[in-house]
Order: structure tokens, then C-alpha cells, then sequence
């Protein structure tokens, strides 16, 4: 994984430092499927089961510049999947702040708790529900990551 955080720097995709730190730290490969494991380091969006997808890595590290979440932040993550993005933004949040994973499909859910578990990643609740509909019983939120289709932008 050095060696494309290495080439994202130099094509100016990271800048933010701790965006960089948090891409280092949490190792990809703890949260793809067992049979992908060999690929976790490839710039490619990887299958996780039920038709989904644990995203690129270039695609993470451009939608965490854009999204700029930082020390104390409250963040919803829409679409957790694996759970991967839920961790970098732990990272990044801190001690002090806190994410949200909504994720619809039960068994990823599971899988996205366990393997935020084995990874000791802390700070994070997993939510099992339709990120459309954002999640009331936590609002207002600092920052919203979708990693996930809707038709339109709830109000929620």
C-alpha cells in the first residue's frame, strides 16, 4: 500500500497528512474477503459478497480529501461494507469523535463489525438500516460519507 499512497501524493490525490497516516495505518487487508486477501494492496475495488464492493483505495483517499473529517468530528458512513472507510475515519476523528456505519445488508454488517473488531478499531457503531434515510437517532452530523447509491438526497 506505500507504494500507492507513495504515487497518490506525487498526483497530488493526498495531501492531508493524517488522510496519509490513516491509509498507512489500517491495513486494507484485514478487511477484504479471505480469498481477495493477495489483492488488498492492488488499486482496484475488490468483491465482498451480495453484490458489493470494498472500494479502490484511490477512490477512499479522494472522497476522505474531499470530505476533510477531522479530530472530534461525528461522521456518518452510508454503505459500510467491509467496514475499511468506518476505520480510516476512526483514525481520523480521533478519540474524541465518533462514526457512524449504516450498512443494509445484515451479513455485511456482521462482517463490517468483525472486521473493525479484529482490527481493534474503536470509536465506531455499526448500524444495520437504509443510509438513505440518514439516521435520526444521531444527528446532526459533522461530515456524511456515502458509499452508497440513492435516488435522491434524504432530508434527513
Amino acid at each position: 500500500m506505500d507504494d500507492l499512497i507513495a504515487r497518490f501524493e506525487k498526483q497530488g490525490i493526498l495531501k492531508t497528512p493524517q488522510i496519509i497516516e490513516a491509509l498507512r495505518a489500517v491495513d486494507r487487508s484485514k478487511f477484504v474477503v479471505p480469498d481477495y486477501e493477495p489483492d488488498a494492496n492492488l488499486n482496484e475495488p475488490l468483491p465482498i459478497g451480495y453484490g458489493q464492493t470494498i472500494s479502490q483505495p484511490m477512490t477512499v483517499g479522494f472522497m476522505l480529501e474531499l470530505l476533510q473529517a477531522g479530530d472530534s468530528d461525528k461522521v456518518l458512513d452510508v454503505g459500510a461494507g467491509s467496514g475499511w472507510t468506518a476505520a480510516l475515519l476512526s483514525r481520523l476523528v480521533g478519540p474524541n469523535g465518533k462514526v457512524y456505519a449504516m450498512e443494509r445488508i445484515p451479513q455485511l454488517k456482521h462482517f463490517c463489525e468483525s472486521n473493525l473488531r479484529a482490527a481493534g478499531i474503536e470509536g465506531v457503531e455499526v448500524v444495520l438500516g437504509d443510509g438513505s434515510r440518514g439516521w435520526p437517532p444521531a444527528a446532526p452530523f459533522d461530515r456524511i460519507h456515502v458509499a452508497a447509491a440513492a435516488t435522491e438526497v434524504p432530508t434527513a
